[in-house]
């Protein structure tokens, strides 16, 4: 039976320490928590959150059912699915192509339905269609979302239809023009697993998601999956599969109904998403949600070739605050030492030894582990000297995506809420030692910890900072009162892949770039995004970083093939400067050394693709 649950409205609670305690009829023992509430100054603000259309993107054009937006146009059906789409190329791919090998169809008992509806709002950032069809056995209301990088949210309303009759199927049916899409990524929670090259070959049904088990879901749920080229292509995701009726045989997977399937036919490629895999009665409304997205999503900013070229890149990996991957702001919440990074990139004369007498005079402690304050003078070296050098493009390393260090203060009030979580034990408010401070984990980017995230990286970008993230991959969550998470039948709980939140924070953080960068100190973005192209998440980014994967001393070419390279670290079909890391080490003699950073040069740059240049340290 599924666990039986009670909430309880509080509101929001003046600062204090406070006591749950919860007695359960017929047992002796009582539940008992602590918890404190501490408001801080970022809580509810709107860094980032703007309906400012912002170059390289154009507002959003309608005509009638037209709907258009930089480099792509899309015409509505009645429900609001796409009838055509038509994508221009990024760099040398030529003007507008029609992705469709046929309208998009929404099929209930195999038969499509058809809708209708109409644009209800439209504005240079947002447009809203919403349409209607019926069927004896369900009536559906769509709400489709434009945005102006052209994603669509498709908020899909299933209603008991009126014959209150049996539906035995309903499906997504997404018609592609097959020579058009070479290349395919599939994505599910975590990285260096994914699927990403060649679409696999084959007539008739010949893939869907069972062949792709990774164990993250119940079923086998898929949160996305693009096909393709090197510029144009297409992509459906989820968070999850609430709302769909799962047909799961727990022990065989093999007679589990596909969640996704692809079916080659002539001409056509067409991906289907089964949402209702078993027959049902609807007897309750019952919502669900998912996006769509073809690509370019954006233009390649100008002189983008010439990053780490002719316009030089420091991409810091010092670490000026507690933790080595997850503080948000420098030791001590001081930002001084980044007033004098932005002083010396301005090419003013900034005294290292003078900087650190000042700051250790404040931060130092007795008692304080020497190795912690050699490592800290020795970051702040780095920084200054780096900034000195006066690089075009610079950023640093501020958030490993799903964890924050336990020295904010923050981490301790919104533990539960943001790891998604209860912990067993408070956790201890010092714990910096040398080789950083402990961590909590960040699971489902739910609003507040967007909230605390942006407030300080303003601080950053303010300063001409650039911000760095590792590891974007999409995350599960399993809170389902903070995230679209939700129980099953059998009292387990279905994950969220938190794709919505995950586009909506690194969004604001482009937004945050694009509008406090100074002029004279740019602060430029990057995602490391290894194995994880995904073009919803990575429109909101200046610059990938592929390829930490596959590290050694052998040939490139034998290690990334070039349809991987051409799926996933170009970075056209998202409008991203490309790098990556492929690092070369463990060569035994300088002429194996010299022999495969020739082969990283060649497989790369065949690509327009560049290595990672950046200043190591820490």
């Amino acid at each position: 039976n599924a666990p039986r649950t009670q909430e309880f409205p509080v509101g929001d609670l003046p600062d204090g320490e406070y006591r749950l305690t919860v007695a359960a009829e017929g047992y002796h023992r009582r539940f008992v928590r602590t918890f404190q509430r501490t408001h801080f100054p970022w809580e509810g603000n709107t860094l980032g959150i703007t309906d400012e259309v912002l170059p390289p993107f154009e507002p959003i054009k309608v005509k009638g059912n037209n709907v258009a937006v930089v480099l792509r146009e899309h015409t509505m059906d009645g429900l609001g699915l796409w009838k055509s789409v038509k994508a221009a190329g990024n760099v040398s791919a030529g003007g507008p192509r029609e992705l469709l090998a046929g309208p998009m169809a929404l099929r209930a008992d195999g038969k499509s339905l058809s809708g209708k509806g109409e644009f209800v709002s439209t504005q240079p950032n947002l447009a809203v269609f919403e349409g209607q069809a019926t069927h004896p056995a369900v009536i559906v209301k769509t709400r489709s979302s434009v945005e102006y990088d052209g994603c669509m949210k498709v908020e899909m309303e299933l209603l008991p239809g009126a014959k209150k009759r049996e539906l035995t199927s309903l499906w997504l049916e997404i018609p592609l023009k097959d020579d058009l899409m070479p290349l395919w990524h599939v994505a599910t929670a975590g990285l260096r697993q994914n699927p990403a090259g060649s679409t696999p070959t084959g007539q008739g049904d010949f893939w869907d998601s069972r062949k792709f088990p990774d164990g993250n879901w119940y079923g086998n749920f898929k949160p996305y999956i693009w096909l393709g080229a090197e510029e144009r292509g297409l992509c459906w995701f989820a968070d999850n599969d609430r709302g769909w009726e799962l047909d799961v045989d727990p022990k065989d997977p093999d007679k589990t109904a596909p969640c996704l399937a692809l079916n080659r036919t002539g001409k056509a490629l067409t991906l289907r998403v089964n949402f209702i895999q078993k027959p049902v009665t609807l007897t309750a409304p019952r919502k669900i949600v998912f996006g769509l997205m073809a690509s370019p999503a954006k233009p390649m900013r100008e002189g983008w070739r010439k990053v780490s070229l002719t316009e030089r890149h420091t991409h810091s990996m010092s670490y000026l605050g507690d933790h080595v991957c997850s503080a948000k702001t420098p030791h001590g919440g001081d930002f001084s030492i980044m007033d004098k990074m932005r002083e010396a990139r301005r090419g003013q004369k900034v005294d290292n030894e003078a900087v650190w007498k000042e700051w250790s005079a404040k931060h130092v402690k007795p008692g304080m582990d020497p190795k912690l304050i050699e490592r800290f003078h020795g970051m702040i070296n780095l920084e200054l000297n780096w900034s000195g050098n006066r690089p075009d493009w610079f950023c640093y390393y501020f958030d490993e995506y799903h964890s924050t260090c336990q020295t904010h203060p923050e981490s301790h009030i919104f533990q539960s809420e943001w790891t998604g979580g209860e912990w067993l034990r408070p956790l201890q408010k010092e714990l910096l030692v040398p080789d950083g401070a402990a961590a909590i984990n960040v699971s489902g980017l739910v609003r507040s910890h967007q909230d605390f995230a942006c407030w300080y990286g303003a601080e950053h970008i303010r300063r001409g900072i650039g911000l760095y993230f590792d590891n974007s991959f999409l995350k599960r969550a399993y809170d389902p009162l903070t995230t679209s998470a939700y129980r099953l039948p059998n009292g387990d709980i279905q994950p969220s892949a938190g794709v919505w939140a995950h586009r909506e924070y690194q969004k604001r953080i482009w937004v945050l770039h694009q509008t406090l960068s100074p002029p004279d100190t740019p602060a430029r973005m990057m995602v490391h995004m290894t194995n994880t192209q995904l073009i919803p998440t990575m429109v909101w980014n200046e610059a990938n970083l592929d390829l930490e994967w596959f590290y050694g001393p052998d040939p490139q070419q034998s290690k990334y093939a070039h349809d991987l390279l051409r799926t996933e670290s170009l970075g056209r079909q998202a409008g991203c400067v490309p790098l990556v890391i492929a690092e070369v080490n463990d060569t035994k003699s300088e002429a194996e050394k010299a022999r495969a950073f020739r082969t990283q040069f060649g497989t790369m740059m065949v690509h327009d693709i560049r290595t990672w240049n950046c200043n190591m340290a820490g």
